[in-house]
C-alpha cells in the first residue's frame, strides 16, 4: 500500500513540473541575471579587519563556570555590552574627526566636510567578539575584531591601522588613569593604617605604664621579685626570732644582777636597745 502511494506522488509531481515547468524557465535565469548586475553595478568594498586582546578585570570562565545556559547567556550579552561600550567610547565625533585630518578615508568625497567623513567611518566599521587565536568569532570573548569597509583597499588598511592605534591608545591612558587612582588610593589607606597604628602603640604604652605590672609578660619578672620578697622575708623572721631568744636571755642575765651593777644594767639596757633596733 505504501509502495503504491509512494509511486503515485511521484507521478503526481512530475506531471506538475511538466506543466508548470515555464515558470523555472524564467524565475531562474532571472535570479541569475540579477545577480550579475548587482555584481556589477554595485560598488566594491573592501574591508579591513584588526584584532584587539581586552586586558580588563574580566573574569575567567574557567574560574566561574556556569551550570546553565543563563550563565552564557548573561557572560555573552556583558561582553557584547562591553564590546559597545568601548565602541561609543572610543569612536567619537572628535576623535574621529581628528582621523580624517590625518587619514582622509574619502579622497573623492570633496563634497564631504570632516564631520561627515568622520559618520561614515563610524557607520562603516563594525566591532565582535573573536576567539583570540583562530580569530573566529566567539561568543564572550575578551578579544574583539575591527572591521572597516572602504572602496580603496590601501586607504581600508590604513583607517583600520589608525581605528586600532585609537583602541591602544585609549586602553592605555584608562590603564594609566586606573594605576594613578589606585596609587592614591593605596596611599590614603597606606595613611590612614599608619596613623591608626600610631594611636594604638600610644593607648598600649599608657595601658602598660598603668597596669604594666598585671601583663602575661611580666609574669616571669613578679615571680622573681615574689620569690625575692619570700627569701628577705624569711630571713628577717630569722633575725627577728634570734633578737627576741637574745633579749630573753639578756632579760634574765638582768635579773640576776645585784643593785651594785646598776651602771652595768644601764649599759645592758642600752644595749638591748640597740638589739631591738
Amino acid at each position: 500500500m505504501s509502495t503504491e502511494e509512494s509511486s503515485s506522488s511521484m507521478r503526481e509531481y512530475a506531471g506538475l513540473i511538466r506543466r508548470r515547468w515555464h515558470l523555472p524557465a524564467l524565475i531562474v535565469p532571472a535570479v541569475v541575471l540579477v545577480g550579475f548586475v548587482a555584481a556589477f553595478v554595485l560598488p566594491v568594498k573592501y574591508r579591513a579587519t584588526g584584532a584587539l586582546m581586552q586586558e580588563g578585570a574580566a573574569v575567567s570562565p574557567d574560574l566561574v563556570r556556569g551550570t546553565d545556559s543563563g550563565d552564557d547567556k548573561e557572560a555573552t550579552l556583558a561582553s557584547a555590552e562591553r564590546i559597545e561600550l568601548l565602541r561609543r567610547r572610543v569612536m567619537r565625533p572628535s576623535s574621529l574627526a581628528e582621523l580624517v585630518k590625518q587619514v582622509d578615508p574619502y579622497p573623492t568625497r570633496s563634497d564631504l566636510s570632516v564631520e561627515e567623513k568622520a559618520a561614515l567611518i563610524s557607520e562603516n566599521t563594525s566591532l565582535e567578539p573573536v576567539n583570540p587565536v583562530t580569530f573566529e568569532r566567539a561568543k564572550g570573548s575578551t578579544a574583539f575584531a575591527v572591521h572597516y569597509l572602504n572602496p580603496d583597499p590601501k586607504v581600508a588598511a590604513e583607517v583600520n591601522k589608525a581605528l586600532l592605534d585609537l583602541y591602544v591608545t585609549y586602553n592605555s591612558r584608562v590603564r594609566s588613569e586606573q594605576a594613578a587612582e589606585a596609587t592614591r588610593f593605596l596611599r590614603e589607606q597606606a595613611a590612614q593604617l599608619e596613623e591608626s597604628m600610631v594611636g594604638i602603640e600610644r593607648k598600649l604604652a599608657q595601658f602598660k605604664s598603668k597596669y604594666g605590672d598585671a601583663l602575661p609578660t611580666s609574669e616571669g619578672r613578679n615571680l622573681m621579685g615574689a620569690d625575692r620578697s619570700r627569701r628577705d622575708l624569711e630571713d628577717i623572721q630569722r633575725r627577728l626570732l634570734a633578737a627576741e631568744e637574745k633579749e630573753s636571755l639578756l632579760r634574765v642575765q638582768i635579773s640576776e644582777l645585784s643593785p651594785s651593777l646598776a651602771s652595768a644594767v644601764g649599759n645592758w639596757r642600752t644595749e638591748l636597745t640597740k638589739l631591738k633596733g
